[in-house]
């Protein structure tokens, strides 16, 4: 049987993205098997909406969940640090992509593209054991290489291979205190 997201990602998350209560993310966010999602991806989710909704666009695809990511400071940080993008250009090249897509009134609820609950799902795979992080969203978002969010960090220099080298480089150095 294919895994797939919850019931509530298919529901949307119509208006959460003007919530700051804890207990709505805790309520949306809940897998099977119990809450699998760091705080950071809760609120990247959250972000991603928000950042449909201003586009005009129904849908949450990768480059609404690559924007909400990068709205968390540790995770801008991070690009910023291991691969000298700021961030606001990795933004930048995101929207332009998003603007060849047509807009509409926005509905009040907002359901994830096939694509973004992909990669959802994969990043929760990559994960593994440990709730499913900014950066296995970040990995995942960089490797799919066809959609929006991929192309505009690929755009940026920054790889599904050379996001995994540097979390093992930072990995290393940590661990060597």
């Amino acid at each position: 049987m294919d895994k797939q997201l919850p019931h509530e990602y298919h529901l949307g998350v119509a208006g959460l993205a003007s919530r700051d209560a804890p207990e709505s993310l805790d309520c949306l966010f809940r897998w099977t098997g119990g809450d699998q999602m760091s705080r950071e991806v809760q609120a990247a989710i959250l972000f991603a909406d928000d950042e449909a909704r201003r586009a005009g666009q129904n849908r949450i695809g990768t480059e609404h969940l690559l924007l909400g990511l990068l709205r968390n400071s540790q995770t801008a940080q991070f690009l910023q640090d291991q691969f000298t993008v700021l961030p606001g250009q990795i933004a930048e090249a995101a929207r332009q992509r998003m603007e060849r897509f047509p807009h509409y009134e926005t509905l009040p609820w907002r359901t994830l593209t096939d694509q973004a609950q992909k990669t959802l799902l994969n990043a929760h795979s990559v994960a593994g054991n440990v709730p499913t992080g900014a950066l296995h969203l970040l990995l995942c978002l960089a490797g799919e290489r066809g959609g929006l969010a991929g192309q505009a960090l690929a755009e940026s220099g920054v790889s599904s291979e050379r996001i995994s080298e540097a979390i093992t480089r930072t990995s290393a150095l940590a661990a060597k205190g």
